[in-house]
């Protein structure tokens, strides 16, 4: 189905996790190719969208895509999330049970390819030129269709700002906000039952969160990204120190079993005291932000 040409006909479409932002980026892109004389469509769920439609004209693809007009964009240009709505389906890698109806005679795999597919849904519309809005995985496929031959503009988008070539991703910003606050917020209440925290932050193999988080408010009095083996003094200035005590404690932390793709339940921090040896202390490793509470030791 070609669509009604002007200049041409932009895709744009948004993948991975959700992030402030997004809609009055897909907002400022339509109205201003808009105006420039291009037709937008927006792409549903991501990739999925793209892997899901059908190459029939009178088939309902409504959920699969949408012409984006001024008005529509408008509405949303000052809500959160993206109303496009997301997946983190990868067409490179769709397993078998994941296959729309129609492709699983074609694909008889456990993963599948389905990139041939997706430029052939390209072409049913008509797309000259694609705007995907995501982080590394979403853009990764994203230069795999550039290779193909799809003209590709990549917006990046991820709260941990990973992406080469970029100064700011959308979504970290927030991201570093709210870190802020709420390590601040935390902090008070550490204090008040003589404990520290041990806090992950969001950043996968990068360190920029809890970094530019650091320099702009947040007070940690350690601060280690994955890595080697790792020690230092700290000085809590939070905490009252009990009769005899002093006010040092040595964190050593084997930051290699929290870099991500590496984790092992129950990465273990050795904590000594000066006036009561190492005590060994189990931090539980989950998908929270405060990892474990870990109480001061006398």
């Amino acid at each position: 189905m070609k669509t009604e040409k002007k200049k041409g006909t932009i895709a744009i479409l948004t993948g991975g996790g959700d992030v402030p932002g997004l809609n009055p980026a897909i907002r400022a892109i339509t109205i201003r190719a808009i105006r420039e004389g291009y037709q937008i469509i927006g792409i549903r769920r991501g990739w999925a969208g793209l892997v899901e439609m059908v190459r029939d004209k009178d088939a309902d693809n409504s959920l699969h895509y949408e012409i984006l007009t001024e008005e529509k964009v408008n509405k949303i240009g000052r809500s959160g999330g993206t109303f496009l709505h997301s997946s983190r389906t990868r067409p490179s890698n769709v397993h078998q049970i994941n296959l729309p109806e129609y492709l699983r005679e074609k694909y008889k795999g456990e993963t599948n390819d389905l990139t041939s597919e997706v430029l052939k849904n390209l072409d049913f519309l008509g797309i000259d030129y694609l705007i995907p809005i995501g982080g590394d995985d979403t853009l990764s496929y994203a230069v795999r269709l550039h290779k193909e031959g799809v003209k590709t503009v990549a917006i990046p988008k991820t709260m941990d700002n990973d992406v080469p070539g970029t100064d700011y991703c959308i979504g970290f910003s927030t991201c570093v906000t709210r870190t802020i606050m709420m390590t601040n917020s935390l902090r008070t209440n550490a204090g008040s039952h003589e404990r520290f925290l041990v806090i992950e932050v969001f950043g996968r193999y990068a360190g920029f969160t809890f970094t530019v988080s650091n320099t702009g408010g947040s007070y940690f009095d350690v601060r280690v990204v994955g890595g080697e083996r790792w020690i230092a003094q700290v000085t809590p200035d939070s905490f009252r120190c009990r009769p005899g005590q002093q006010q040092r404690v040595e964190v050593a932390i084997d930051t290699k079993k929290l870099v991500m793709g590496r984790r092992e339940h129950g990465a273990t921090l050795n904590i000594t005291t000066p006036d009561a040896g190492a005590t060994q202390v189990t931090v539980t490793v989950r998908t929270t932000v405060v990892k474990e509470v870990l109480r001061w030791f006398a």
